[in-house]
């Protein structure tokens, strides 16, 4: 009997050594931000909607990583992503910029689970309100062509792509080429070689992406 108490002691002193206390998290606020894609390979258009999230807490850690697990209404579907927050004006937020659904599927309205892994294995659970507007227009088609205008190669769009342009291309093996903003033209662009290594670009204008697969 002696024993048993003596060992039960024991590890109780252990336990209490080895655990360190649990840091709170708290979520302050969840904000979200509707954009549109369109993809096109070769004769093949896919449109999608897409949805980034911003969680805000004064809690969150910058030197720290935070599974993050957002799940539709009905849990249809779920997002999964490992991310370290970004601080904005001294507060720390946690963003997810690249929900999508599937294509030419809406997301559903309804109430949005969150759950954020924190590295003593325990969750923080929130939710958020979430409806899409149902009068969203597809982005429509457009073509993309380099052409050589008074000796230099740029980019032109068919028709012309309104707002804030910035222009991205890669390679096949997803490597980031070169990125073009306002005047779409670059002596890198010049090279043949340089434009024959294009694999695919992608455009962002404002809420909008188009991604074009060569």
């Amino acid at each position: 009997m002696k024993k048993g108490i003596f060992l039960f002691i024991i590890i109780s002193l252990l336990l209490l050594i080895s655990c360190s206390p649990t840091q709170l998290v708290g979520v302050d606020s969840i904000t979200t931000k509707d954009f549109r894609v369109y993809t096109q390979v070769d004769e093949i258009t896919l449109y999608q909607q897409g949805l980034a999230v911003t969680i805000v807490s004064l809690d969150f850690d910058v030197n720290k990583k935070y599974g993050v697990t957002i799940t539709s209404p009905l849990q249809s579907y779920s997002w999964h992503a490992l991310l370290s927050p970004v601080k904005k004006d001294t507060i720390s937020s946690l963003v997810i910029e690249d929900l999508l659904m599937p294509s030419l599927t809406p997301f559903p309205s309804g109430v949005y689970t969150l759950d954020i892994l924190l590295d003593d294995t325990s969750f923080v659970k929130s939710s958020f309100e979430y409806e899409r507007n149902s009068n969203e227009k597809k982005l429509e088609p457009i073509a993309y062509a380099i052409e050589e205008i008074d000796g230099s190669f740029t980019i032109s769009f068919s028709p012309e792509i309104d707002g804030n342009v910035t222009i991205e291309l890669y390679d096949a093996s997803h490597s980031l080429l070169l990125t073009l903003k306002d005047l779409f033209t670059n002596e890198k662009l010049n090279d043949e070689s340089f434009r024959e290594s294009i694999d695919y670009i992608i455009i962002y204008s404002n809420n909008d992406i188009y991604r074009i697969i060569l």
